[in-house]
């Protein structure tokens, strides 16, 4: 389990304080707003807000109600309609923070989002720009779901390498079988996504033929975690030797910049932040600094 204080989305310019009256406390409701499921209490008379605290769960520590809750609520976002006109807004708003209020974004709203975000990849910002990506769509399944314990969970592939397409990940009680062609079973069957040049398709995979043993065991991977001292060095290992092979070991749209349209970019993608997260408890004192990883950028466009 992967437990973390959070500021809203990440929203480090949110009010920490309120007027209250009495004694009151309790936990702010999932509004997708500055005090977004955060616990407040009363002091002085006015409420003051603590972080948020997340837990994210191993796939297979899941039980199926708790998987169906999280199916039910992704399929609440990929129905809404884009209720912002202006879908830009939220690419330049998040240039400066990460808390978005032009309306409730749509599930494929991700996927554009991600196609069109600069810095993202190859570079220092790669490992932050994806927690701020995954924290942004928990808050809107949380909303959703109208629970603030609701999160992605994430997949630890690395105890699964040498049966990866025989994972329980694949079932159809989780994300549909790993096979040739569209998505139709798993709690994303039939799903279909429109490119921002308006053409249609199914989600889609397309597995490779060798995809057993290809990665590493867990054993391996603290090992070699533990031996980069460096952000630089960690960002680069993760990135390149762990983060891209996977996408397109699962193949379809999970192997290009299109790869949100899939939901185990979300799975995939929380084990990759949980990497990052045990290296920041053991390792991250060596080297504090995260190198240009706070100038990271969302592209500006116009739809």
């Amino acid at each position: 389990i992967i437990k973390a204080h959070i500021w809203n989305t990440l929203h480090l310019n949110a009010r920490s304080c309120r007027v209250c009256l009495g004694q009151e406390s309790g936990v702010h409701e999932p509004d997708g707003g500055s005090f977004h499921c955060r616990a407040y209490s009363c002091t002085n008379g006015k409420r003051l807000y603590d972080l948020q605290l997340i837990e994210r769960r191993e796939i297979h520590d899941m039980t199926d109600d708790d998987f169906t809750q999280f199916g039910k609520a992704m399929n609440l976002i990929k129905l809404r309609k884009h209720e912002h006109q202006d879908r830009g807004d939220i690419f330049s708003r998040s240039k400066h923070h990460a808390h978005v209020d032009v309306g409730l974004p749509g599930y494929d709203d991700f996927a554009h989002m991600h196609h069109h975000s600069r810095g993202g990849h190859n570079s220092a910002n790669f490992l932050p720009f994806h927690r701020w990506f995954l924290i942004y769509l928990e808050q809107q399944l949380q909303v959703a779901a109208a629970n603030c314990s609701l999160t992605i969970p994430y997949w630890n592939w690395a105890m699964d390498t040498n049966r990866l397409d025989k994972s329980d990940v694949w079932t159809d009680r989780r994300y549909g079988t790993l096979s040739e062609g569209c998505v139709s079973t798993g709690f994303a069957a039939g799903w279909h996504w429109t490119s921002m040049k308006g053409n249609t398709s199914c989600l889609r995979r397309a597995p490779t033929a060798e995809i057993n043993g290809v990665l590493p065991s867990w054993k391996e991977v603290t090992s070699e975690l533990h031996s980069h001292s460096s952000f630089t060095a960690l960002h680069e290992l993760v990135e390149n030797t762990w983060h891209n092979p996977l996408h397109c070991l699962i193949g379809g749209q999970m192997c290009s910049m299109d790869s949100p349209v899939d939901p185990s970019f979300y799975l995939h993608h929380a084990f990759i932040d949980r990497m990052w997260f045990w290296w920041q408890r053991k390792l991250s004192h060596m080297e504090a600094d995260c190198a240009g990883c706070t100038n990271f950028e969302v592209h500006e466009t116009d739809f």
